[in-house]
């Protein structure tokens, strides 16, 4: 992906609003997420707990090297 040449690679995680025709759908699809805002998917049927949290990780690890100009040199190396 790096070799793309984007500027910023950035990954966005749903959130479910209230009154929302998703959050009238929480149970068919499992949803778990956080009951204060930003409402954030935390869990799926489709995609566990410990799977969305190493997303995250990867998410912060991206926002720390890639996404800053810091490691230019070194991403361009890998």
């Amino acid at each position: 992906m790096y070799d793309l040449g984007a500027d910023m690679l950035q990954l966005g995680f749903l959130k479910v609003l209230p009154g929302t025709q998703m959050n009238s759908q929480q149970h068919e699809h499992d949803l778990r997420y956080m009951d204060e805002p930003p409402y954030e998917i935390l869990a799926t049927k489709y995609m566990p707990y410990k799977d969305m949290q190493l997303l995250k990780r990867l998410e912060n690890v991206f926002d720390q090297t890639g996404n800053t100009d810091y490691f230019t040199n070194t991403l361009k190396m890998l």
